[in-house]
């Protein structure tokens, strides 16, 4: 434990908040934490379990999950929906984004004023800003909400450059639980 024990804080800080630790931020230092939690990843959970937190695996990411109340379940399932939109935007950008994924916010600026589909759903998932925001501004709200939230990371500040982050996998396969779900509801009925 004590080759860990520097180490915990750190994971604690940013997994608490609701990060990610993704193995291909470019964030050295949170490459070295991914692969303490790798290479201790049993008594990592253990530790971490013991005060109500439950460190979770993904496709080369990490993060925190807590036994919760149904009210605040329903209201994380609220939020995945709106996921749903962000993903099928991107995804219509381009059919391969996923991790790994490098792009320019200029592209998907440029795409979006000459393709009507997506310029549609630009503005539906940037809805919550001004109506006379540009789409240099819409793009930049979508992209800083994401990277904020750990999905994407600034590559080039300057030439506005990114990359999609392991954690964006967690939102896929979440969505697709909730389209699975979805589907299954309406056989139903």
């Amino acid at each position: 434990m004590k080759e860990i024990t520097p180490f915990l804080k750190e994971i604690f800080d940013l997994l608490s908040r609701g990060n990610f630790i993704s193995a291909n931020s470019k964030v050295y230092r949170h490459r070295q934490l991914f692969n303490q939690i790798e290479e201790h990843f049993e008594e990592i959970f253990d530790y971490f379990g013991a005060i109500g937190f439950t460190l979770e695996a993904g496709n080369n990411y990490y993060y925190f999950s807590k036994e919760e109340a149904n009210y605040i379940l329903e209201r994380k399932i609220e939020t995945f929906y709106k996921y749903i939109d962000i993903l099928a935007f991107f995804a219509d950008f381009d059919n391969s984004f996923g991790e790994g994924y490098q792009f320019s916010m200029t592209d998907i600026e440029q795409k979006s004023k000459v393709d009507t589909n997506l310029q549609q759903q630009l503005f539906e998932v940037t809805r919550d800003i001004s109506e006379n925001s540009s789409y240099y501004e819409r793009v930049s709200h979508l992209v800083r909400k994401m990277t904020k939230e750990g999905f994407f990371e600034c590559e080039d500040e300057e030439r506005r450059d990114y990359r999609v982050l392991s954690a964006y996998n967690y939102l896929q396969n979440i969505v697709k639980s909730i389209d699975i779900d979805y589907e299954e509801e309406e056989e139903e009925v």
